[in-house]
């Protein structure tokens, strides 16, 4: 008995475009940085309601639960993320 094995062509038909992929995770994309940006106003805004402005971006983000480099993807600086949890 002869052992069969794919063709290279078989083996590409198989997989998924990534592009098209990504194409239609545009809304879940936007929903998570949505849900993450409302994290970080939240955990700002519990600062402030206990007068506290005087911490950490790392304590910001522990608090929101999200990582480090997620806070500099929505806001420039810590008075930005104050400003949105004001308005």
């Amino acid at each position: 008995m002869m052992a069969t094995s794919k063709s290279a062509a078989g083996a590409r038909s198989s997989r998924v475009d990534a592009s098209a992929v990504g194409c239609t995770d545009i809304h879940g994309h936007e929903r998570r940085r949505a849900r993450t940006r409302a994290a970080l106003v939240s955990a700002a805004l519990g600062f402030l309601v206990e007068g506290r402005t005087d911490v950490a971006v790392q304590e910001i983000t522990e608090a929101a639960g999200v990582g480090q480099g997620s806070f500099y993807n929505h806001f420039v600086s810590k008075e930005a993320l104050y400003d949105a949890a004001l308005e």
